[in-house]
This record gives C-alpha cells, structure tokens and sequence, in this order.
C-alpha cells in the first residue's frame, strides 16, 4: 500500500472543495468546513476523511437495502460514481455527488475499513468487476454479447 501523507490530503481536499462551492451553504463547502478541522494531525485527518466516506455510503446502502453496509458497497457505489460498464452500480446523483467531490478532490476511496489511495483501490475494484462480468455471463449467456443480425442467422 502507498504510504500517504493524510495531512496533505486533507489540505489540498479542502482547498479543492472550498474552490468547487458555488454558494453558502453547499454540499462542497460543507464538506470542506468539516474536514478543514481535521487537518492539523494526520491521524485525525485520515479518520475524518474516513467517517466522511463511510456515513454517506451507509445512507446509500440503508435507503437501497436497509443496511449499514450491504455486501459490495463500496465497489456498487463505486461503479455507478464511475459510469463502469461491467458492473452494476447504484446510487442517484445527488446522493453519489458528495462521494464524487471528495473523491476528486482527495485522490482517495474507502472501502469499508480504510481509505486507500486510487493506486491501492483500483486493482482490487478491477478484480471485482472483471468478476460480475463473469458472472453476469455465467448466469445469462449471451448477455453480454451483441445479438446476432439480422436476427435468426
């Protein structure tokens, strides 16, 4: 794993975020005052940003499936925040849209227990994703196949 200087994170996450706002009292901003606290000892930093990521994707998963966490959180909402195409995702805009702002501005996705690096995070999403696609194709042959035209041939 990437050895990660949680301070700087923070700090460019909330300049980032203080930069995106577009008003008083929008969810950029907030986020930025939240986080902005945090910023003086890494630790705190690290544990701020984690809370941040964790209690909006539990509201995600607790309005879709009425769990703190449902199994595969963080890959679903990770695969509807990055429009993925082998996997399916959920989560609608304006309730993906605080997890897309800190993601952008930090460089960093949680994953249930801690927040990783994207270097860290990609390999094991790509793992699970290349593992719907082989599921979806063992389940539903052909389904990720372009049907044959014209049809009957």
């Amino acid at each position: 794993m990437a050895d990660v200087d949680w301070r700087a994170v923070c700090e460019r996450a909330v300049a980032a975020l203080a930069a995106a706002a577009t008003g008083d009292g929008d969810a950029p901003a907030g986020l930025a005052a939240e986080l902005a606290g945090s910023v003086a000892e890494p630790a705190i930093a690290a544990a701020t940003l984690a809370g941040l990521f964790r209690s909006r994707m539990s509201a995600i998963s607790r309005e879709y499936f009425g769990s703190e966490w449902a199994p595969e959180n963080e890959y679903s909402i990770w695969a509807r925040l990055t429009n993925e195409a082998r996997a399916w995702g959920y989560g609608g805009d304006a309730e993906i849209a605080p997890l897309r702002w800190l993601a952008e501005a930090t460089g960093c996705w949680f994953n249930g227990q801690e927040i990783l690096a994207f270097a860290d995070w990609q390999p094991a999403y790509e793992q699970w994703a290349e593992q719907q696609v082989s599921l979806v194709r063992r389940m539903t042959p052909g389904a990720l196949q372009p049907p044959a035209f014209p049809p009957g041939h």
